[in-house]
C-alpha cells in the first residue's frame, strides 16, 4: 500500500517534470520569443516614423496602438506558460511532501 502510494507520487512527478519539458520546449518557447521580438521592433520602427505633428487623429496612433496590443499578447503567452511550468512544479514539490510523510515513520530517512 505505501509502495503504491509513492509510486503514484512518482508518477506525478514524472508527468509534472513532462509538462515543463514540453512547455520550454526550445522551439516552442523560442516560437514565441521570436514572435514577441518581432512585434517590439515593429513598434520601435514605428515609433521612429511618428512625428508629433502629423498626429492630428485617433487613425494617426493606431498603427503604435495595434503593435503595443500585439507585444502585451505575447507577452500574456509567455507569462501563462510560466505559470503552467510553475503549477506543474508545484504538484511536484507537493508529491514529494507527500512521499516525505508516507516514509516519515522510516528509522532510515533522511532529511530533505
Amino acid at each position: 500500500m505505501k509502495y503504491e502510494h509513492i509510486q503514484r507520487q512518482l508518477n506525478i512527478i514524472t508527468q509534472s517534470i513532462r509538462d515543463v519539458e514540453y512547455l520550454v520546449d526550445a522551439e516552442i518557447l523560442g516560437e514565441d520569443i521570436r514572435h514577441l521580438e518581432s512585434d517590439v521592433k515593429s513598434a520601435q520602427r514605428e515609433l521612429v516614423s511618428l512625428d508629433p505633428i502629423d498626429i492630428v487623429e485617433l487613425y494617426d496612433i493606431k498603427y503604435i496602438h495595434d503593435e503595443i496590443k500585439r507585444i502585451e499578447t505575447g507577452l500574456r503567452i509567455l507569462q501563462n506558460n510560466l505559470d503552467r511550468c510553475k503549477k506543474a512544479i508545484e504538484e511536484s514539490k507537493d508529491a514529494i511532501a507527500n512521499i516525505a510523510d508516507a516514509i516519515q515513520d522510516d528509522p532510515n530517512d533522511q532529511d530533505l
